[in-house]
């Protein structure tokens, strides 16, 4: 099923158009390998894993209200794209909440 894809606010979509500017090449490879999970995410919202609700971190909540599902998607490098699935009548709609390394997740998911 096709998806849309948004990013859940301008200065996450900011990062992520920024990195293809960047002069570094571990930016420069961030941002291809993002940009190819982002094509996937656009054929198949659910080719992640999903998060269980009750390891969904309060920081999201805090930020972003309460989400209706979140899903991480384990990119090479050990870096993780966060997103949620939102859906309505019409569309499926992958929501890009951030991208970070593997220390920052296991941080932000209480793993340590």
């Amino acid at each position: 099923m096709k998806a849309e894809l948004r990013f859940i606010n301008e200065e996450t979509k900011q990062s992520f158009l920024s990195l293809s500017k960047s002069e570094k090449k571990d930016d420069l490879r961030l941002f291809k390998k993002l940009t190819h999970v982002l094509e996937r995410l656009k054929s198949n919202s659910f080719c992640g894993i999903q998060i269980p609700k009750k390891q969904i971190p309060d920081y999201y909540t805090k930020l972003f209200g309460p989400l209706p599902n979140l899903w991480k998607y384990n990119l090479s490098g050990s870096w993780r794209l966060i997103y949620f699935i939102s859906s309505n009548e019409d569309e499926v709609m992958s929501v890009i909440v951030e991208w970070m390394n593997h220390h920052e997740y296991e941080n932000r998911f209480g793993y340590h």
